[in-house]
């Protein structure tokens, strides 16, 4: 891919003076408090540029299109708060100038710098992209002279009228691209048992990729018939609970009980949970007998050993974990919930409610419905894709970061025998709102910011 240098793009605004005042008289600090309030909302602006432009810098598309949506949000931000600022005295003409600026800098986020990003992580882009980059490059520098003067002179202006002088801000705090995280030791499979019985290892083979496609209905005809009977269970009043792994390995066979060991992961490997079936002859076939039947959910696997291993603390930040051991702790700590933060917004959070009602019910077209249509657009040129997803019973969403769009949500599993502290970015499309996510591996899309696992266990 062809490397642009992108930070040109805030050449003006982060060399234009964007003066902090400075007076000896002390009656001239309400006018110096208002200069410097109106310039407080610029820097926030100026931050959130250069946190997008670093994102770009690291080729990283996801990320960009994460901080794209996060400067739109940060930009909306300021301009309510200096919309909802007063004149000073019957001073206006500085104000007026930041709305004006500030309103440019939401249309080049939300024009230009898309376009930016659509050329910049175009997978097979041509040299005519590439001068159109420049282009969109040189547009929004020609475009952004005109605003910034009128508001620098508009700035000078005013100081002028209330006789204090201006400085230039300190720039050495403007943040640096965090470095990419480095891989640690990676997972090696379990030695294969040889001679297991080749038709006991085609149907957990099958049940798995059937919990891979999230396939609900194929997973139901390979339960147990007496088991469903027994229980009363009828095909469209449970659920069989899953995991969203991509793989799997089946390993182990034990001719006694008839159980099956396998090894099941998520994307890259990033967990590993260790999980039994047991099988069971009825009327000359093989099916699946499940441990548990809550009312709601069914629990296919005769026993889980979760976390043998894991590359991440979290989805997003890697660190160096041990091996764990196999066995459960006998006793652990409840889980508090945390207090859910009032006052989050309602349309994005019935959307994010939604979708985990779809993750919940293994519904992959409607989870498909909520992700972005520009993600999708700029990242999937398969027609066969899936979203990855939990196989959670229930969950909180409880806090929210206006400046990121990003909502928090703790996740569960039956019995709350383990617990997941699950982000969501959420971005704006159209005057809709839509799931950001965090990455797409060429057949799974993950819907999430980042996971922080098992929280509870």
């Amino acid at each position: 891919m062809k490397k642009i240098k992108l930070s040109i793009l805030l050449s003006a605004l982060c060399s234009m003076l964007m003066f902090n005042a400075f007076s000896q008289p002390k009656t001239f600090d309400d006018a110096i408090e208002y200069n410097d309030y109106i310039i407080e909302l610029q820097t926030g602006i100026s931050n959130a540029f250069q946190a997008f432009i670093n994102s770009v810098t690291n080729d990283e598309s996801v990320a960009a299109m994460a901080s794209l949506a996060a400067l739109i949000s940060v930009i909306e931000e300021k301009i309510d708060a200096i919309q909802n600022l007063g004149p000073f005295e019957e001073n206006t003409a500085f104000r007026d100038a930041g709305i004006e600026l500030f309103k440019f800098y939401k249309t080049i986020a939300e024009n230009e710098y898309q376009q930016i990003l659509d050329i910049k992580f175009k997978p097979d882009a041509t040299e005519d992209d590439y001068a159109k980059l420049e282009e969109l490059v040189l547009k929004i520098q020609e475009k952004e002279k005109v605003y910034d003067e009128k508001f620098l002179s508009s700035q000078q202006d005013f100081a002028d009228t209330y006789h204090f002088t201006l400085t230039a801000p300190d720039l050495t705090d403007i943040p640096e691209p965090e470095p990419k995280p480095e891989y640690i030791e990676q997972y090696t499979q379990p030695d294969i048992q040889p001679n297991m019985p080749e038709e006991l290892v085609k149907i957990v083979n099958d049940f798995l990729n059937y919990m891979i496609d999230g396939n609900q209905e194929e997973m139901k005809k390979m339960i147990s018939p007496y088991y469903k009977k027994i229980n009363s269970l009828k095909q469209d009043k449970y659920t069989v609970n899953n995991y969203g792994l991509t793989g799997f390995v089946i390993f182990s066979y034990d001719p006694s009980s008839n159980l099956i060991t396998t090894h099941i992961w998520g994307n890259n490997q990033s967990w590993v949970h260790e999980l039994t079936f047991t099988l069971i002859k009825e009327k000359g076939k093989w099916y699946i007998k499940p441990s548990l039947y809550d009312g709601e959910w069914l629990d296919p696997w005769t026993n889980v050993t979760p976390s043998i291993h894991e590359n991440y603390e979290t989805w997003n930040d890697v660190e160096s974990n041990e091996y764990e051991t196999n066995e459960l702790e006998t006793e652990k700590s409840p889980i508090i919930e945390p207090e859910v933060q009032e006052g989050m917004p309602e349309d994005r959070l019935i959307v994010l409610s939604d979708f985990l009602n779809y993750m919940k019910n293994t519904n992959q077209d409607g989870m498909k419905g909520l992700i972005s249509p520009a993600f999708k657009a700029q990242n999937i040129n398969v027609t066969e894709y899936r979203v990855n997803y939990y196989g959670l019973v229930d969950f909180l969403i409880y806090k929210f970061d206006k400046n990121t769009n990003v909502f928090t949500a703790h996740i569960w599993g039956n019995d709350k025998a383990w617990e997941h502290e699950v982000t969501f970015t959420m971005t704006n499309e159209n005057g809709k709102w839509y799931i950001l996510p965090s990455s797409f591996d060429g057949e799974w899309i993950h819907p999430w910011t980042n996971v922080t696992a098992y929280i509870s266990e």
